[in-house]
């Protein structure tokens, strides 16, 4: 099925998947008001509406029928324009992209840059994908866009969150250095996501003094799993401990703190990481295998 787009006047392919559990949008046309890459789920046939793309860009849902389109072509067979591909390349350079992708993938990454550089908004199942696929530097980037858009210091706060999983700290901590807000709640996430950007840039007493400042505003287990962090990663795992044990009765699961004490022993030094060691030898053993398990599966990786 092809149609024209009305302002370039380049026609657009819309192909379906044969397995009949997912539609790839798929058009030639590169006029950035009608690039519409979506996997949407479908069943058998699927109801397509030729005049609303940007509703199915958005909200991932098919507009009311005007055609019934059978699947025709399998999404194996599509391969991207040279343009296309160039457009692409040079997305992923801007936003800091180094991975490689599978076709489907690669579909859903462009259509979602595209969004991204058209200013739209992504809705969360767009944000859970570009997370399952560690895509933070463009969930940064968007939480970026939005705090620009709106001014809401949530967005500001994930946005930091965002760049420093992606491995860029300083960037998140030029965010949101000098960030201040009214309200208790936004101050205490705040000063933590501060101190967390801190302690990634290996600045442990500026970490402590805002997970102590966050403290002041509001007790949750954020600023305590924090607080073990840090002095995990000064090899003294014992006081760790008490901390994440103050994060556990604030709600915080063993399952995430395992997370956080894998990333501080990652990231500690070699004299600290034998200190971590022997201490979780004794205390707690099943940490201890699942450290160096891990540890081990990461070199090999």
């Amino acid at each position: 099925m092809a149609l024209s787009c009305p302002t370039c006047k380049r026609n657009f392919s819309i192909y379906f998947a044969v397995n009949e559990q997912f539609a790839i949008l798929y058009p030639t046309c590169l006029c950035t008001n009608y690039i519409a890459f979506k996997t949407v789920n479908i069943k058998k046939y699927t109801y397509f509406n030729p005049n609303c793309y940007h509703q199915i860009f958005l909200e991932y849902v098919l507009s009311p029928c005007l055609d019934i389109v059978k699947p025709q072509r399998t999404f194996t067979n599509i391969d991207p324009s040279s343009e296309i591909k160039e457009r692409f390349l040079f997305y992923k350079k801007k936003y800091k992209i180094n991975k490689e992708f599978n076709n489907i993938t690669e579909i859903t990454l462009f259509n979602l840059l595209n969004a991204l550089e058209s200013n739209y908004q992504f809705n969360q199942f767009d944000l859970e994908w570009l997370k399952n696929e560690m895509l933070y530097t463009i969930a940064a980037s968007y939480y970026s866009k939005s705090f620009n858009r709106d001014f809401s210091l949530w967005s500001l706060i994930k946005a930091c969150s965002c760049w420093r999983k992606a491995g860029f700290p300083d960037i998140g901590m030029q965010m949101i250095e000098s960030v201040k807000s009214n309200d208790s709640k936004v101050m205490a996430a705040i000063l933590t996501t501060r101190g967390g950007a801190c302690k990634d840039l290996k600045d442990l007493n500026t970490a402590e003094k805002c997970a102590w400042e966050a403290l002041k505003y509001r007790v949750s287990k954020y600023p305590y799993s924090l607080l073990g962090a840090i002095y995990y990663l000064r090899g003294s795992p014992e006081k760790g401990d008490e901390y994440f044990k103050k994060a556990f009765e604030l709600g915080q699961s063993k399952k995430e703190q395992d997370r956080v004490i894998f990333k501080a022993y990652l990231t500690a030094g070699k004299s600290e990481k034998d200190e971590i060691l022997k201490y979780l030898s004794t205390h707690n053993p099943k940490r201890h295998l699942s450290l160096i398990q891990n540890e081990s599966f990461k070199q090999a990786a």
